[in-house]
């Protein structure tokens, strides 16, 4: 179990506490906790990812400033849709609940299972950080304009593919 999911699990009311004797109570309360450190795990990636996507506007409007910026700014928007995409993806997620009455129930594994794939998308953050960097250098440079939108364009589809398996690490699928 990570960090993240350790110190939920160590915040529970007294109330909690109490409850967590009863027949059935602890399974249900680990796996409440669990969907809490995803989302809160989520949370975390999606701000980060806003934070790059911000970096990238300022880019794409010191692109458009640039002599001949308008010839890029096709590609620059398919790759602001993508990478707003992904953003979108994640931050919309369904927490990994599952109903009685669902076709696909989520246990414990499951969950921890959602919970280590979307650790995961954490290194993202940082991937994007990487490209949207060598763009700016690039705009300042005036080198490497086309590598650098390549290089971000490969890295949208790449992550919003990735995130499109989310949900064959739930149900243990492939499509």
């Amino acid at each position: 179990m990570s960090d993240l999911y350790n110190r939920i699990a160590s915040e529970h009311t007294s109330l909690q506490q109490l409850m967590m004797r009863l027949p059935g109570f602890p399974g249900y309360q680990q796996a409440t906790d669990r969907r809490a450190a995803d989302r809160l795990m989520r949370d975390h990636i999606v701000h980060g990812l806003k934070e790059q996507l911000t970096a990238f506007v300022q880019a794409e409007k010191n692109i458009l400033n640039s002599p001949n910026g308008l010839a890029s700014m096709s590609r620059l928007r398919d790759v602001q849709g993508k990478m707003q995409m992904f953003i979108d993806r994640i931050n919309a997620a369904p927490p990994g609940y599952a109903g009685f009455y669902d076709s696909v129930k989520i246990g414990p594994m499951e969950l921890q299972k959602l919970y280590d794939f979307d650790a995961t998308l954490l290194g993202y953050v940082d991937q994007f950080k990487m490209k949207i960097d060598a763009l700016h250098t690039a705009v300042t440079t005036k080198e490497g304009l086309d590598a650098a939108i390549d290089g971000l364009d490969t890295l949208t589809t790449e992550a919003n593919s990735a995130y499109g398996q989310r949900d064959n690490v739930i149900t243990g699928l492939t499509k």
